[in-house]
Parts: structure tokens; sequence; C-alpha cells
């Protein structure tokens, strides 16, 4: 696919997003001025009430906030941590320990902890929150990549595939990821110039506004499908591993073969 064509692909999968996601964003909104309503915003009452009362105090008296915090703090003291457990027939205890050492200390150099709380936090008053696993160089002067943890501070800045199945969203075949930022930032990095119009989603104002751009991360999974061997000794294969001079000794040792599906992300 060209460029282009993966724009509009882009274009047309926001668009389903959007739609599927906006009377969800909607509610999270109320969910979440509504939890921190106080007397000087007056977030839990309804206008047309404000509106009858005319000059007459509201009082604001804010349970909610108090019964989020408990769950909220009972979180951070129950830190979560990602466990490695030993259950396939090729795993083994001490390679779930060596992989759960290489995790901590993942975590340790992201500062994971903030990570998880954020998510938790926007979990409990809106719904739904979000981390991220990205990689990134170690410092300024090294050119080794590592992994780090990331936190999402808006949860609203995530749009996942609508068609999603499973709890956890593995099976996502694309996502995006937002970011504004000063319109002044992004003149100095791309220029005085508007972004172009492809670039940018038709440059609508949801994209960019007088004093902001949005910053759009897509990632799409592109499908594979690959056929894979049984050898007659046991042995699976791919078949693209077959060297071209060896087929044709190979193919007469193959007891079964199926399909296997891939993924690529970019």
């Amino acid at each position: 696919m060209t460029d282009e064509d993966i724009i509009r692909e882009a274009k047309e999968r926001f668009e389903r997003c959007q739609a599927w996601e906006s009377a969800w964003r909607s509610r999270a909104d109320f969910d979440q001025k509504f939890a921190n309503g106080d007397s000087q915003n007056m977030w839990q009452w309804d206008g047309k009430v404000r509106g009858e009362r005319g000059d007459r105090p509201c009082l604001t008296q804010n349970h909610v906030r108090q019964h989020n915090l408990q769950i909220v703090n009972d979180a951070r003291q129950n830190k979560a941590q990602i466990k490695i457990t030993p259950t396939s027939g090729r795993s083994s205890y001490d390679a779930a320990q060596v992989y759960s050492g290489v995790i901590r200390r993942i975590e340790y150099q992201s500062k994971a902890i903030d990570a998880y709380s954020t998510a938790t936090y926007h979990q409990v008053e809106t719904g739904i929150g979000y981390v991220r696993v990205e990689t990134g160089y170690i410092d300024d002067d090294s050119y080794d990549l590592d992994l780090f943890i990331r936190r999402i501070a808006d949860p609203r800045s995530v749009y996942l595939d609508p068609d999603c199945q499973l709890y956890d969203k593995s099976d996502a075949n694309f996502g995006f990821i937002f970011q504004d930022i000063q319109r002044d930032r992004y003149e100095e990095e791309h220029g005085k110039e508007d972004p172009p119009a492809s670039t940018a989603l038709d440059n609508n104002a949801s994209w960019n506004s007088e004093k902001h751009v949005r910053i759009a991360e897509y990632w799409r999974r592109v499908i594979n499908i690959e056929k894979r061997h049984r050898l007659q000794d046991g042995t699976v294969v791919r078949d693209s591993e077959i060297p071209p001079e060896l087929r044709e000794q190979v193919e007469p040792l193959i007891a079964k073969s199926r399909d296997v599906e891939s993924h690529n992300r970019r």
C-alpha cells in the first residue's frame, strides 16, 4: 500500500472509531465531571435545576470522590505488576524467573507504577484507562534500544479497533494515539505551512485549531497466511524455511500441512 492508501484507510477507520465510541466518551466526560463536582463548578447539579433556582445557593456534597479514592488507594497499596507463569510444554520455572527479572527491570526503569496508577484512576472515574509499551533509546549518547512502559495521561487520546472481541483487545487490527501540541512548536519542527489536508484527515477543526495541531500515531496489523508442515519425525517447519534445492527431498517427508495466520504490526 502507498502512503496515500494508508492515510485513506486511517481516515475511514478513525471515523468508524469516532462513531462507535461517541456515546461512551460523552458518558465518560459526564462521569468524570460528576466525580469531581464541588460547590464551585456545581457539576453534580443539572443545568435546568440550577436555572430554576436562580440566585439561590446550590449546596454540593460530593460522596462519589471519597469512594473512588478508596478504590484507587487500595490499588496503589496492592501495586500491579506483570507476572510470568510457565504453562506450556516448552516453558520452565527457571525461564519464567529470568523473564520476570527482565520485566521487573523494565518496570523499574520506566517508573511503571505511575503508568498503572494513572490507568487505574481513569478506570475508576471514566470506565477505561490505558498504558503503552514502547521502545526508546537508553540515553542521548546511546544507540541501544530498550522497552519502556509509559503512562497515558488522557485515555480519550486512544482509539482501538471497535470490532475487537477479546477483553484485553489483543485481537485489535488497528489503533490510534493522539497528541495535541502547541502550534508554535509544530511550526518550529515542520514549518509554518498548515499540515496537508490528506495527513490531517481533511484538516477539520477536531484535528487542527488556531493554537494546537493534533499528531496521530497509527498502528495497523497486516495478516499473513503461511503454510507449516509437520514431517514424519515430528519436526515442524515453515514452508518459507525450506531451501529451494532441498524442496524435492523434503516434500515426501511431509506428514501433515496447515495454514497458520501471523501478524505484522506497522
